[in-house]
C-alpha cells in the first residue's frame, strides 16, 4: 500500500471536495444583473442574420445560373468548379 494512501483518508478526500462552491450554469445564474439587451446586441444579432441571408441568396444565385455561364463563357467542367469555389470567398 502506498504512503500517500495511508496519509489521505476517504473522509479526507470527500471534505476536501466538499469545501469547493457548487457550479451551477443556469440560465438565471448567467444573465444575473441583465435588465435588458443592449441595442448593439440587436444589430450584430441582425447583420449576422443579413449576412447569412445573402450568402444563400447569392449561392442559389450562383447556383442556378452557373450552368448558363458555363455554356455562355465556354467554360470547362474544371473551370466551373473553379468559378464557384471562388464565390464563396
Amino acid at each position: 500500500m502506498p504512503l500517500i494512501d495511508l496519509l489521505i483518508t476517504d473522509e479526507t478526500r470527500y471534505s476536501a471536495y466538499e469545501k469547493l462552491p457548487a457550479l451551477e450554469m443556469t440560465s438565471a445564474s448567467l444573465s444575473e444583473g441583465i435588465k435588458d439587451t443592449h441595442p448593439r446586441g440587436w444589430a450584430a444579432l441582425l447583420l449576422h442574420h443579413l449576412q447569412i441571408s445573402s450568402l444563400r441568396l447569392s449561392s442559389f444565385v450562383l447556383g442556378i445560373f452557373l450552368p448558363f455561364i458555363t455554356a455562355d463563357l465556354g467554360l470547362t467542367p474544371l473551370q466551373a468548379g473553379l468559378l464557384q469555389g471562388v464565390w464563396w470567398i
